[in-house]
């Protein structure tokens, strides 16, 4: 199928938005990209992770030993994933290119492709964020359905159950996959210019990278059990961890989905900006450790409006996007606390799996009577429409 989603034409919001905000970057006298607080949560997180995995290789490891590493190890390779490679890879970690590149890189030493991610996730994610058979973040093909307008089988009926182990294998089925959509030439049905000359070298170079420090070098030194151990663990770990995150922003009750036509265009009744409040939810925007881990990304209503914008002015500018909203009767989506978050992607899983959303689905067409674009919001308990 071949999906073409436009949007409607800038609203007052998006325009009162976005002066508001180059005017809080002028008062301040501040760059909207990173600082040296970028570069201190850089060094901790970098070195953190040399330091377990040197720790591990230069021991003779118990198993208790192993495991407590491994664990610590993902969660390193996580907020590495949040807090560096994330801005970098959208160009906000610095004003210059080369050293957004470099930081960029860090990505691939996870083992997953810059390259490939920032085709899959700035192209695509935050152009079609939460429409369905478009944003390819929605697809996990027949294992989970994420999305009205998915096909849904019986086993998705237990899926609030066992995706929360199976986001285990993420980041060990990226590193694969990397390799099958360069081949192809293709992310879902958006085209993806195959890597030539130092792009190419550079994302063979960092599959290397990774399966040397992580599998090659570990097994050199602590042998095959504690070596494969330490992978597996530390991968289930970043896994699990990450994906759940990045849910939490569009897989929840309170985000809404776009179904767009089967063929050809669907016009949108909102410009890009709401569509980015319709289908992006904050969580925990008031806890400090959350928002220093994940980058800024339980902010991602404001990362998805300004995606340029380092993550360590969201904080300050969550307040301005508050106000904005309000002045303009927009609901800018948030729940409280992390603990919400998750219950709110548990049950949107549950009622996605039990087919409920068709049930809405059904009388939104019907009121409507546009059956082929049509959005979906389940209800909203932990929402708040205000700080």
């Amino acid at each position: 199928m071949s999906h073409t989603v436009r949007f409607s034409k800038r609203s007052e919001f998006d325009r009162d938005l976005r002066k508001a905000t180059d005017a809080y970057f002028e008062t301040q006298g501040i760059s909207q990209t990173g600082s040296w607080k970028m570069w201190l949560k850089s060094a901790i997180l970098l070195g953190g992770l040399a330091t377990i995995v040197t720790t591990f290789v230069t021991l003779t490891p118990g198993w208790a030993t192993t495991i407590a590493l491994a664990v610590v190890c993902g969660l390193f390779m996580a907020g590495i994933g949040f807090a560096v490679q994330h801005d970098a890879n959208h160009g906000s970690y610095s004003k210059n290119k080369k050293v957004n590149s470099i930081m960029g890189f860090s990505l691939d030493l996870l083992g997953a492709s810059s390259y490939v991610w920032r085709m899959k996730h700035n192209r695509i994610h935050h152009a079609y964020t939460n429409v369905s058979g478009v944003d390819d973040d929605l697809d996990v093909g027949l294992i989970a359905r994420f999305a009205p307008g998915q096909r849904r089988l019986a086993v998705h009926r237990f899926q609030h159950l066992y995706m929360w182990v199976l986001y285990g294998f993420l980041t060990l089925k990226w590193y694969f996959d990397d390799f099958v959509q360069v081949g192809k030439g293709r992310i879902g049905d958006r085209k993806l210019p195959r890597p030539k000359g130092l792009d190419l070298a550079l994302f063979l170079g960092g599959k290397a990278l990774f399966a040397g420090w992580m599998v090659a070098l570990p097994l050199a030194t602590v042998g095959l059990a504690h070596a494969l151990a330490f992978y597996l663990i530390a991968e289930m770990v970043l896994g699990v961890v990450l994906a759940v995150v990045f849910q939490l922003a569009h897989c929840v009750e309170s985000a809404q989905f776009v179904i767009p036509e089967a063929e050809g265009t669907t016009r949108l009744p909102m410009d890009f900006a709401l569509h980015q409040l319709q289908g992006t939810v904050d969580f925990a925007r008031d806890n400090r450790l959350i928002t220093w881990y994940v980058g800024g990304l339980n902010y991602q209503v404001l990362h998805h409006l300004f995606p340029r914008v380092c993550h360590i002015h969201y904080p300050a500018l969550s307040k301005i996007l508050q106000e904005v909203a309000d002045a303009h009767g927009v609901l800018y989506r948030h729940v409280p606390t992390l603990g919400q978050a998750l219950a709110g992607h548990y049950r949107s899983l549950r009622r996605l799996g039990r087919g409920e959303d068709e049930l809405a689905l059904n009388g939104v067409i019907e009121a409507t009577g546009q059956p082929a674009a049509s959005t979906f919001s389940a209800p909203e308990p932990a929402l708040s429409a205000s700080a």
